[in-house]
């Protein structure tokens, strides 16, 4: 996929407070949670710059998916979100 910005990659971003999701577990350097209302239903969302995204994955992914996110979410960030 040719993205210029994270929104473009990700989605636009979860509105809400971190405290309004479930925290699952933090795998590299990304944070993952649970959707708060959605739960199951919904992708797994990632924690990065100060916004949750849905992440494309159902389960929270492994260390290298997750390294993998990270660098493209590091790559997209230096072009602007």
């Amino acid at each position: 996929m040719n993205t210029n910005k994270i929104e473009d990659f990700l989605g636009k971003p979860w509105g809400g407070c971190l405290k309004d999701h479930t925290y699952l577990n933090t795998v590299g350097n990304l944070s993952f949670y649970e959707h708060g209302t959605f739960g199951d239903d919904e992708e797994v969302l990632v924690s990065f710059a100060n916004n949750l995204y849905s992440c494309g994955y159902a389960e929270v992914p492994d260390i290298d998916e997750s390294e993998e996110l990270f660098a493209k979410l590091i790559k997209l960030s230096k072009k602007g979100v």
